[in-house]
C-alpha cells in the first residue's frame, strides 16, 4: 500500500494474463484483497463454528482459506504486473 498514491489514476490491468487488458481505474486494485479479506472471515467464522462439533471440518475450512490466500496472492500479482 506504500505504493499506492504513487500510481497513475488508472492502470493497465489485464487478467488473466492472456486475455485483453483493460485501462481500469487503481481503486479497482484493491478489489483483489478486499475479496481475499472477506473470503478469510467467512472462512474462519465458519471453521471456527464447526470446530465445537467436528475438528476435522473445521481444519479443512481453515486449510482452504490459508489456500484461497495464496491464490489471491498470485492473481493480485499477476493483475498488476
Amino acid at each position: 500500500f506504500a505504493v499506492y498514491p504513487g500510481l497513475a489514476d488508472e492502470l493497465n490491468l489485464a487478467f488473466p494474463p492472456l486475455g485483453q487488458a483493460e485501462l481500469r481505474p487503481k481503486r479497482e486494485v484493491l478489489q483483489i484483497p478486499a475479496t481475499a479479506l472477506a473470503l478469510l472471515a467467512v472462512s474462519l467464522a465458519a471453521g471456527l463454528a464447526v470446530h465445537k462439533w467436528e475438528r476435522a471440518a473445521s481444519y479443512l475450512l481453515l486449510a482452504g482459506a490459508i489456500l484461497l490466500q495464496g491464490l489471491f496472492l498470485v492473481a493480485a500479482a499477476i493483475a498488476v504486473t
